[in-house]
């Protein structure tokens, strides 16, 4: 026989523990004799008749009831305690506060239990601590026959005035002309994480980034960042304002870290992305911007010299009646299309088409999609690209498993970050292949996008079960291999420039030569 009264304290207490902590589940559990545990009141778990059938993870409980402490977790998945457990997995909890009931003379009886999904953000110490003082309160109510008073924490007494006060109206991002350098974004995510890491409030370590700023443009924008902060606005929303300086991928990384508490860790995986990412960038420029510029001074020349350098003595010959060469009267014939007004017309139309089929693309990530899409058909440049979309992809990845996306989440993020035209036209295929069952490699395999290399170890990994290892070491291999291409690059690019130069001399030698010195023959 239930005891009316006990139930009814424990009904008040879950009701006064959902209005302070707004849990998506929570649980008052007892074991009196530190066996099976009852379920003596619960939120969020109405459908289940009984804790073997609910969605939790039994490990938590034993944890609690065996140390007889409190837990206090932002994200559960990281906890060494609960690493791989799989019960913690299939519960899909994130961040977790629980502490024990003690009776007068039995130790630990029962327990307070309450969790947040990952759509939810984390409890915060201050929740374990409220936690701790209703446990207190309740055992007092149980056991001693006190009546029940659990005071609502601070922040709940706060939120509850007679008016509703409005919220504070947003400030409208400033209008800038010319975006900061990537230096200077790799400055801030860096500063900003280091801050956090000594324990810096957050609105502290925004007035010192914008006091020290050195690029102005960047001080607009943390000055802005931290007036949306000080409106009660998240970071990741504030950042959500300069979509021209924080991409959608660091946005939705830092909204990941805010949700499971770990806002700092990110920062800093966001950072060192940042910093190889430009570095990167810098070593392609390096090694692609001489032989683009020999390769365009190469077709400028062939293009403008047979009708402005060689115009005369191509007439020339054309009216002295001799027999003509068929390379000869290939070049006349070139020559007269380049003089031609029409070419010059059809050329800028051409251009002009290329220049607004890439300024049409949505952001400046849509524009070096399709520069890559055009780029990926070249014999040097399509393997130097599948490196380094597979070396983006990786640590894309690794990143958002990282900063707790599940895979599904992380994958759809890494493969926008990757800039691989074909591979993101096969995004919805790949979620749904796993979706269905197939691991992460045999998805892959199937785009037909990735190297056998790569992944062979990846399919190691997934099936060691250490996928996120395996993501930073397939990062780093593969920025290595880049790294050696782009070495090796001049050694292989500048003997077929040279050829290339030498041909073209050879060809308008060959064309105006052979037939002139035909001719001073005959006479």
């Amino acid at each position: 026989m239930i005891d009316p009264s006990r139930q009814e304290t424990i009904t008040s207490a879950m009701a006064v523990m959902v209005a302070a902590l707004r849990p998506d589940r929570a649980l008052i559990l007892s074991s009196p004799h530190g066996q099976d545990y009852q379920i003596e009141g619960s939120h969020g778990l109405e459908k289940c008749v009984g804790l073997a059938e609910a969605p939790l993870s039994s490990t938590v409980f034993r944890k609690v009831f065996h140390s007889a402490q409190p837990l206090w977790t932002a994200d559960a998945r990281r906890h060494p305690d609960f690493r791989g457990a799989s019960s913690l997995q299939v519960s899909e909890v994130r961040s977790i506060v629980a502490a024990p009931l003690f009776h007068p003379s039995h130790g630990v009886w029962g327990i307070l239990y309450a969790d947040r999904q990952a759509r939810s953000p984390a409890f915060l110490h201050d929740d374990l601590k409220w936690l701790l003082t209703c446990a207190r309160r309740l055992e007092a109510t149980l056991f001693e026959g006190e009546l029940l008073d659990i005071p609502l924490p601070d922040k709940q007494e706060r939120a509850r005035p007679v008016v509703a006060a409005a919220p504070a109206p947003l400030t409208a991002a400033p209008i800038l002309h010319s975006t900061p350098r990537s230096r200077s974004v790799s400055l801030f995510l860096r500063s900003l994480a280091t801050m956090l890491k000594v324990g810096l409030p957050i609105t502290e370590c925004f007035a010192c980034l914008a006091r020290d700023q050195e690029d102005p443009r960047m001080v607009e924008v943390v000055e802005h960042l931290a007036t949306r902060l000080h409106q009660g606005r998240p970071l990741s929303k504030a950042m959500q304002s300069f979509p021209r300086v924080f991409t959608a991928f660091q946005v939705e990384m830092v909204r990941t870290g805010e949700d499971s508490g770990n806002l700092q860790e990110v920062l800093e995986l966001l950072a060192d992305y940042h910093e190889r990412g430009q570095a990167q960038s810098q070593r392609l420029r390096s090694a692609l911007v001489y032989p683009a510029f020999v390769l365009g001074l190469c077709l400028l020349g062939a293009v403008l010299i047979p009708p402005l350098l060689l115009k005369g003595q191509l007439e020339f010959l054309q009216a002295s009646g001799a027999t003509i060469p068929w390379l000869t009267r290939a070049l006349m014939g070139f020559s007269a299309w380049a003089a031609w007004p029409g070419t010059w017309l059809a050329l800028s139309l051409t251009l002009g088409a290329l220049g607004w089929w890439l300024a049409a693309a949505p952001g400046s990530q849509g524009r070096r999609n399709r520069l890559v899409w055009l780029a990926e058909g070249l014999p040097v440049l399509g393997p130097l690209l599948r490196q380094v979309m597979q070396a983006r992809l990786a640590r894309a990845l690794y990143l958002s498993l990282r900063a707790g996306q599940n895979l599904l989440e992380g994958l759809s993020q890494a493969v926008r970050v990757g800039g691989h035209q074909r591979l993101g036209q096969q995004t919805e295929a790949l979620v749904e292949s796993i979706k269905s069952g197939a691991g992460l490699t045999e998805a892959l395999r199937q785009t037909d996008c990735f190297d056998s290399s790569f992944l062979a170890l990846l399919e190691v990994g997934e099936q060691a079960g250490q996928l996120e290892s395996i993501l930073l070491g397939l990062a780093r291999v593969a920025e290595e291999e880049l790294a050696r291409w782009l070495e090796s690059l001049p050694a292989l690019i500048e003997p077929l420039l040279t050829m290339l130069v030498g041909a073209i001399v050879a060809v308008f030698l060959i064309a105006t030569l052979s037939p002139t010195l035909s001719l001073l023959k005959a006479l």
